[in-house]
Formats: structure tokens, C-alpha cells, sequence
């Protein structure tokens, strides 16, 4: 579900495309591992509460 971006020198990282919220929302299951959470969440420390609360969040948008 997350784009690839790229650096000037070609290297790739992981962004949030537009409309990812769309995605979430006609999705059943979202599985993430730690580095798409915190790209979703918009936060970049391993903190138990930060990946709780986005997890929270995208439960909202409607995966059971």
C-alpha cells in the first residue's frame, strides 16, 4: 500500500500516498510491519503508544 519515493541519487524510501486512507477503508485486514506503521502515523521512534494509537486510528477507517 505505501509509495516509493526516491532521493536524488536514486535511493528509495517509503511514503504515504494520497489517498491511503481510501485503501484502509475497503480494506478487511491491514498488516503492517513496524517501519509502514510509522510512515501511516507520521511519527519515526519505536514507541508502544505511538503504534497503538495509529493502529487505533486505522481500525476507525473501517478494517475489522
Amino acid at each position: 500500500m505505501l509509495g516509493n519515493g526516491f532521493h536524488d541519487d536514486g535511493r528509495r524510501f517509503f511514503r504515504r500516498p494520497p489517498r491511503w486512507k481510501d485503501v484502509v477503508s475497503c480494506s478487511d485486514i491491514v498488516q503492517l510491519n513496524d517501519n509502514e506503521a510509522k510512515v501511516l502515523g507520521g511519527f519515526s521512534k519505536n514507541d508502544f503508544a505511538l503504534f497503538k494509537e495509529t493502529g487505533l486510528r486505522l481500525l476507525e477507517l473501517g478494517p475489522r
